[in-house]
């Protein structure tokens, strides 16, 4: 792909991993701000680049596998701009949990589910962090798009969650979207 193609992206979402060492380049230049991907797919297993220039403009991350998330979580501090920020619900709480204590700037921290059943079980009233919510992702691709279009996706809906909840008109140990 010419990275002229991809100058006017501000999105940018894959579902599958392609692991090919030219695409991090394929984004200099670019101004993404929404990347919904697995990071394995741009970076070698072990060697993902949070301060790789493509990373300058993200402001909402959703990581879609947990494959190194441990080591990412680490550094997730690096994205100058990240305000939004979304993993697997296989990533440990603690550790998701940890994100929001180091990153003051994240406005929101969403676990996404896929397991109706388990994301019910999980739903126990406590008082986490008011910026910490959880959901379950029915059709994550079909959502996805419909906040690149305009629509009201699951970002809009956490925020919204996030600040109603700050005004008290949900309860604070509440943390799941229904």
């Amino acid at each position: 792909m010419n990275p002229a193609v991809m100058h006017g992206i501000v999105s940018f979402g894959c579902f599958k991993s392609f692991l090919d060492p030219t695409v991090p380049a394929l984004f200099l230049g670019t101004r993404v701000q929404q990347l919904s991907l697995e990071l394995q797919s741009l970076f070698p297993p072990g060697c993902v680049d949070l301060t790789h220039p493509m990373s300058r403009y993200v402001t909402h991350l959703d990581i879609l596998d947990d494959s190194g998330v441990e080591k990412l979580l680490l550094d997730i501090r690096l994205l100058p701009a990240l305000t939004h920020f979304s993993l697997d619900s296989d990533t440990p709480q603690e550790s998701a949990l940890r994100v929001l204590e180091e990153c003051p700037r994240l406005e929101l921290l969403f676990v996404h589910w896929f397991d109706e059943l388990l994301y019910k079980a999980s739903q126990t009233p406590h008082a986490y962090d008011i910026r910490f919510l959880m959901g379950l992702c029915d059709d994550y691709w079909n959502d996805w798009e419909l906040g690149v279009r305009g629509g009201a996706d699951f970002w809009a809906r956490a925020d919204d969650f996030v600040r109603r909840k700050r005004r008290g008109e949900i309860d604070d140990t509440r943390y799941w979207l229904d």
